[in-house]
């Protein structure tokens, strides 16, 4: 018998009282080695980490399931509970643990399943280095991953080598070969995909320097190592990289496990549209931060309707703040705004009314009112969506605007 004192985290949704309790309850019980009971290690807790891991996997690898699907719930909350019971993987399991999560990684994932996947690999990587080390070598040098899956690999690598975590993970000497992990890594500076090439000059440039002296100086005598130096240096004095460096120069310590692994997080963490845990992708973060990088280098190269477009909102917000305030007189509200040419300004109205009555293929929409509001499949409303644009239909009308933002809606 166990005897536990179990209470919900405060924040947890209705909807997953049951879910919180049993959580919480796994969660207070001893780890192994401090007083677990043997029969309960083996019977219980292996028994679910390794159903839950058979459990989250998808029967089609090739296709994404849809948000808010049964099988997409089924996929997240079944990592979110392998994270909690993280700690109980021993030594008995850990071989089989491990093969399942990299196969798991090689499937087209959402980011905030991804999250979790990544977490619970952190977690045991920390615990079993002789293990998963071997196994992120191992696949990090393969020719045919995808790209969600490398990046992965890149992040959970990159985590456990020179962020956070390398303490605990190269605590034993020779627990993976960083020669190996460089070797994968590098040719990925080379990806047309932004988030993967981000990750990888964040991981090569941090990489570097644990396998050669950076500070040597070419004396023309060029050893073993001189593509290394060279290509090191080219990553820090690069004025792009420093770019990406400087907004996530902490990007391989954000990942904080011990917290992640707590049904208290896992229930704290925002909910999307359909009511499951919805935390930030460390990918999502990364091209955001290449996006902004982007547009600081190369914002005066813009279209001018584009600037246009910009001063616009900008115009817009400062009116709503000159609204809110009375104090101010009318020169002075005038003297804030900014002052664009009446010929441009004229254009940019002309050309955005033009778009509005046209759809995307450059047709006249038409005086057509496509009603769905009783329709609540999202799947069903996007291929509405595509069939009101291609007939160029005037609008259409949804039960619930924030449909639109889903992925499975967006994607069609």
């Amino acid at each position: 018998k166990v005897s536990v004192a179990t209470s919900i985290p405060p924040a947890t949704n209705d909807q997953s009282i049951g879910r919180a309790f049993v959580l919480c309850f796994l969660d207070k019980l001893p780890s192994p080695g401090s007083g677990l009971v043997e029969e309960v290690k083996t019977e219980l807790m292996h028994f679910i980490i390794l159903r839950l891991l058979k459990e989250s996997k998808s029967t089609d690898l090739k296709k994404m399931v849809m948000k808010g699907s049964p099988e997409y719930v089924k996929k997240i909350r079944s990592w979110q509970a392998l994270c909690v019971l993280s700690r109980f993987v021993t030594s008995e399991i850990v071989q089989e643990v491990c093969v399942e999560v990299f196969e798991s990684l090689r499937e087209p994932l959402h980011g905030s399943i991804r999250y979790f996947v990544e977490v619970f690999c952190i977690q045991c990587s920390r615990v079993f280095p002789e293990v998963f080390g071997k196994k992120i070598a191992e696949q990090i040098t393969r020719h045919d991953l995808n790209l969600q899956e490398i990046s992965s690999i890149m992040v959970i690598a990159g985590n456990l080598i020179v962020g956070k975590y390398r303490d605990d993970f190269l605590l034993k000497k020779d627990v993976v070969d960083l020669h190996t992990v460089l070797a994968g890594a590098s040719p990925w500076l080379s990806s047309t995909q932004g988030f993967s090439r981000g990750i990888a000059q964040l991981l090569v440039h941090a990489l570097i320097p644990l396998v050669v002296d950076t500070s040597k100086a070419d004396d023309g005598n060029q050893d073993s190592d001189w593509h290394l130096r060279s290509l090191f240096r080219f990553l820090d004095e690069n004025q792009d990289m420093k770019r990406v460096r400087a907004k996530q120069s902490k990007f391989f310590y954000t990942y904080d496990v011990e917290t992640a692994c707590t049904p208290e997080y896992i229930f704290s963490i925002p909910v999307d549209e359909g009511g499951d845990s919805n935390p930030e992708n460390m990918i999502d973060v990364i091209k955001q931060c290449l996006i902004d990088v982007y547009e600081e280098a190369h914002g005066d190269d813009a279209p001018v309707w584009k600037r246009v477009q910009e001063m616009l909102e900008d115009g817009e917000m400062d009116e709503h703040e000159e609204e809110d305030d009375d104090a101010k007189v009318s020169y002075e509200v005038n003297f804030q705004r900014k002052i664009i040419p009446l010929e441009t300004l004229n254009l940019a109205f002309e050309e955005a009314q033009e778009r509005r009555l046209r759809n995307i293929a450059g047709r006249r929409k038409q005086p057509l009112i496509l009603c769905a509001a009783l329709i609540d499949k999202v799947p069903n409303l996007g291929g509405l969506a595509r069939t009101a644009e291609i007939f160029a239909a005037s609008k259409l009308v949804i039960p619930d605007l924030r449909v639109t933002q889903m992925d499975n809606f967006t994607s069609l």
